[in-house]
């Protein structure tokens, strides 16, 4: 599943919807044998630690140089999505481990 990325390897190909996404996602813990650290605790921690990385890329910043920093190509774009894709992943894989559908 995905291709490795310079940040790591938690990049999964692109999905169209929650069953593929969770799919997908099942798939690439099962290859890594993640499932023994995927407890609801651990994913939430996780989660959280995520969305303070993605708050770190805002600390000081006003929202119009935030904006200016996501419209520039120095490469704060990629890592801001990077760290709001982590998120996804982690709320991906917390609401299967809950199974629960999240548009339930």
């Amino acid at each position: 599943m995905g291709s490795k990325s310079e940040r790591g390897e938690l990049m999964p190909p692109s999905i169209r919807n929650w069953e593929s996404a969770r799919e997908a996602y099942r798939q690439f813990v099962d290859e890594r044998d993640w499932e023994q650290f995927h407890n609801p605790k651990d994913l939430a921690t996780g989660l959280s630690i995520e969305a303070s990385e993605l708050l770190e890329l805002t600390l000081w910043k006003t929202p119009e140089e935030l904006g200016r920093e996501l419209r520039s190509s120095d490469g704060f774009r990629e890592d801001f999505l990077n760290e709001a894709s982590d998120i996804l992943l982690y709320v991906i894989r917390l609401f299967d481990v809950l199974g629960e559908d999240p548009w339930r």
